[in-house]
């Protein structure tokens, strides 16, 4: 799964809105566990992220994310806090420290128990949509014999 899927959609960003609105509460009544909220996606792509390139900046992961080097600031400190990730500090070529983040075991059940969440929730979706195409298929096709 690539974390730029999630980084471009901004997901939560349009379950905000109307119609989406109404399909996550849809989805999550017919879920057994709720989608994950906008701070779980975050964790979440930031744990995938971190996994694949422990080197990054926050400020490059900032900018993969879309979000404020604060905000990613925050979010590492608090998973670091939760034992999901460890920091190391390292010096740069330049001489200037950076650090670098490892998942910790707990870090990977916890980024493998949310890709089964949002990928339920996307297998949920993907059928709700397709029962909708066919429905507007249907009414198209009405309305286009006379």
């Amino acid at each position: 799964m690539n974390v730029h899927f999630f980084a471009r959609f901004k997901t939560a960003k349009f379950l905000r809105v109307g119609y989406f609105t109404h399909t996550a509460v849809a989805l999550a009544k017919n879920m057994s566990q709720p989608p994950l909220s906008n701070r779980e996606l975050l964790d979440f792509e930031l744990l995938y992220l971190l996994e694949n390139e422990p080197r990054l900046s926050q400020r490059e992961i900032a900018q993969r994310l879309g979000v404020s080097v604060g905000r990613i600031n925050y979010s590492l400190q608090r998973l670091a806090d939760q034992g999901f990730i460890k920091t190391r500090n390292l010096r740069s070529p330049s001489n200037k420290p950076r650090n670098a983040y490892a998942l910790t075991p707990q870090g990977r059940a916890r980024r493998m128990a949310d890709t089964h969440r949002i990928l339920a929730t996307k297998l949920t979706e993907h059928d709700r949509l397709a029962e909708q195409i066919e429905s507007l298929k249907a009414d198209a096709e009405k309305i286009d014999k006379p």
